[in-house]
């Protein structure tokens, strides 16, 4: 080693062939380290007397250097597509998910309303069903009946079965009150003191 650092040929040569081939190398140095110290031993050799083997060391060297950017180009490619791909994968997964939650969201509202205007149309029928039974037996001449009609009309309670119709209200507060009703009696009352 002290005679290839002294500029001798021979020595820079033989050194040379032992970085490539690992010889008596001290641990810790990579191939790429041992690789360029051989290259410049061996261009040391070639500059100085032209010899042919030195010559073709260095090209190996620098074709098996190109070889490992490419190689390492290669991989850093790789790794980019595959990153690349994995993030689109991801995005188009995140979507889909998106999407789902979203047709979820829509579905759940969609039967949420269904089921407010089913509850809402079964309410109405009730409804409808107990004015129709009420109107039935006020007609019938009950006289709680008839004040419960009584206050449905003056109310408008029932949106779509009871109108607010206080002529209709009066009428049955004086047939419930004539049968005696108490409530009838003072509801109609307030009526008449109010001008109704």
């Amino acid at each position: 080693k002290e005679l290839a650092q002294q500029g001798n040929i021979d020595a820079q040569n033989n050194l040379g062939i032992m970085h490539m081939q690992d010889e008596g190398m001290p641990e810790g140095i990579t191939e790429i380290e041992q690789l360029s110290a051989a290259r410049e031993l061996f261009k040391s050799v070639a500059d100085k007397t032209g010899m042919v083997s030195a010559q073709r060391r260095v090209l190996q060297i620098d074709a098996y250097f190109d070889k490992l950017k490419r190689d390492e180009k290669e991989r850093q490619e790789r790794e980019a597509f595959e990153a690349s791909r994995l993030a689109a994968e991801k995005a188009k997964q995140e979507k889909l998910a998106a999407e789902k939650a979203k047709q979820e969201k829509l579905a759940a509202e969609k039967a949420e309303r269904e089921k407010q205007e089913r509850l809402a149309a079964e309410k109405a029928e009730k409804e409808k069903q107990a004015f129709e039974l009420l109107t039935k037996e006020a007609q019938g001449g009950s006289a709680e009946a008839q004040f419960q009609l009584g206050k449905m009309y003056l109310k408008g309670e029932m949106v779509g079965v009871v109108r607010l119709d206080s002529k209709e209200a009066i009428k049955w507060y004086e047939l419930a009150a004539e049968q005696g009703h108490v409530k009838a009696q003072s509801y109609l009352g307030m009526m008449y003191y109010r001008g109704q």
